[in-house]
């Protein structure tokens, strides 16, 4: 999760982390045109080697999650329990980004062993750091249901590594994970009652404003349960990480206003538009490079209003989809996750 003003875009009114997507799917049409933006403060730069495929990063990965050694996450599993019982993986999952290991105990109780797949996850450890501290600090601060942290780290996790694993040791919350044909079907009084729960969760975020936009951190190394406010770092997003594992440096700088946050965002798309696209093809390309040449308009984004005085920024979920919402069967919010 990270930072966002609070009203710097009247177009893009809402704080949720799908007004990334949004930037994405409509602004990364911004390339060379706008020159000023190739003087932003969060520089990218080529690495001098060849970035990795899709295909490539997505066989890594693979690689990556067979390796793991069930024997270590089970023991790291028994380790952390506080009791220390004996346990079996009752479920493993591999997503884009991580896999997890449920593990169930010897008294029926469950918890959950993630770790990023370190060939898809770029600074692994800080990210980490940073959401585990993110989840610690709405736990504390608002009423929205994130799951407990136990522990997290690194070890051990991987046959014939020789560096050691990023963890992250949580709750189980039970809940399965929305799906649209589920909020389609259900009776009208259960989606607005869904609906509403999901207006209540952006309301508790607003509660916690920033003066900063940015990601959370620690601001002790060896206590992220301490009553002094987190660090505030540059952020962490999905769409930097990608440009990072296509060989990029993308630096991470603190925004202090909604002008910096869009200049920063219309950066980036900049760059993950001169990025190679296997499944764009010729129809597609026209209708983006169209909408590029005319959203570069100077008329066009004097129509982005932005709010010169609006410097609050608040957290926002970086990849709100319905299948991080977990819900019971009257579409009651059970969890939030990833």
């Amino acid at each position: 999760m990270f930072l966002f003003a609070q009203h710097g875009l009247s177009a893009f009114s809402t704080i949720w982390t799908s007004l990334t997507g949004f930037f994405h799917n409509i602004l990364r049409f911004l390339v060379t045109l706008i020159t000023g933006f190739r003087q932003s403060a969060a520089a990218i730069t080529p690495q001098p080697t060849w970035p990795l495929t899709e295909q490539q990063i997505y066989r890594r990965s693979d690689t990556f999650f067979r390796s793991i050694d069930e024997d270590a996450i089970r023991a790291l599993g028994t380790h952390h329990h506080s009791k220390g019982l004996q346990c079996q993986i009752k479920a493993r999952y591999r997503g884009s980004f991580n896999g997890c290991f449920v593990l169930e105990f010897t008294d029926d109780s469950t918890l959950v062993v993630r770790l990023p797949l370190e060939p898809a996850v770029q600074d692994a450890w800080d990210k980490v750091r940073s959401e585990v501290c993110t989840m610690q600090y709405i736990r504390r601060k608002t009423n929205i249901p994130v799951p407990q942290v136990y522990a997290y780290g690194r070890s051990q996790l991987c046959r014939h590594a020789t560096e050691l694993q990023v963890f992250i040791i949580m709750e189980q919350i039970k809940g399965q994970p929305l799906t649209r044909k589920a909020l389609e079907t259900s009776l009208e009084p259960r989606r607005r009652l869904f609906l509403q729960q999901i207006v209540d969760v952006f309301a508790e975020l607003r509660k916690v404003p920033f003066t900063r936009g940015g990601s959370l951190m620690p601001s002790n190394d060896e206590d992220i349960e301490l009553d002094s406010p987190p660090d505030i770092v540059g952020a962490f997003s999905i769409r930097k990480n990608e440009l990072q594992a296509a060989g990029y440096t993308a630096s991470r700088i603190l925004t202090t206003s909604a002008k910096e946050f869009l200049d920063e965002q219309l950066c980036i798309l900049q760059r993950l538009w001169t990025m190679p696209c296997k499944d764009l093809d010729r129809e597609q390309a026209e209708r983006e490079e169209f909408a590029q040449q005319f959203i570069c308009q100077p008329e066009i984004l004097d129509r982005i209003y932005i709010d010169p005085t609006a410097q609050s920024f608040f957290l926002a979920h970086p990849d709100l989809r319905p299948g991080n919402i977990l819900v019971d069967d009257e579409l009651n919010i059970c969890g939030i996750i990833d």
